[in-house]
């Protein structure tokens, strides 16, 4: 694990690898590191759980059969799936044919196992050029003010950095993940996700 200081907005940049805390899950098949990496994501949600708190896990995916789409029908048919959980589904828009490439993304109110699980296939994991997996702790109240955020917009990204408790970033290829920390991270929870 390496620790720098760097803006929230910054650990979705992809011109930047820097961040507060980063992991690599190294393997010969990706979808073991894959696995490696979403055991860890379980644990940071178990480390950092606090009440009044929410995970919100976004997956972004090429919006073509087999991607995206089955995504969608993964989540739903997630056996922690609950009509009382928030869940935001990016529009997705292609216009004409000069247009071939549409990205969806769902973001949803997560606990452990389900970001695996609704991005699973088989015995491995859905995969294409466009993938991303990341996500934010937030306020339960907040839900409404954050659910929507796109990544890449590092202004929103910026506004809503004063709402999240904590933030974390895959990898494309599932083998390594990022973390970024609030100061609002009591220093025994800093300190055991540290030990991880």
């Amino acid at each position: 694990m390496n620790e720098t200081q760097t803006p929230f907005y910054k650990l979705f940049d992809a011109r930047t690898e820097s961040t507060v805390m980063h992991w690599e899950f190294l393997s010969d098949d990706l979808n073991d590191s894959a696995r490696e990496l979403f055991r860890h994501i379980d644990d940071l949600f178990e480390l950092l759980n606090q009440k009044g708190f929410v995970f919100l896990s976004t997956i972004e995916l090429d919006a073509v059969a087999g991607r995206f789409p089955d995504v969608l029908v993964q989540y739903f048919r997630d056996e922690a799936w609950a009509d009382t959980q928030s869940y935001f589904i990016a529009p997705i828009r292609r216009i004409g044919p000069g247009n071939l490439y549409a990205m969806g993304r769902l973001t949803f109110e997560a606990s452990p196992g389900q970001t695996q699980r609704v991005l699973a296939q088989d015995r491995g994991f859905r995969w294409g050029a466009g993938l991303r997996v990341w996500g934010l702790q937030v306020p339960a109240d907040r839900i409404a003010d954050t659910i929507d955020v796109a990544a890449e917009d590092a202004i929103q990204a910026n506004l809503v950095q004063k709402g999240v408790r904590a933030a974390w970033l895959a990898s494309s290829d599932l083998d390594g993940l990022s973390l970024w920390l609030s100061p609002s991270v009591d220093v025994e929870s800093r300190a055991r996700v540290t030990r991880l």
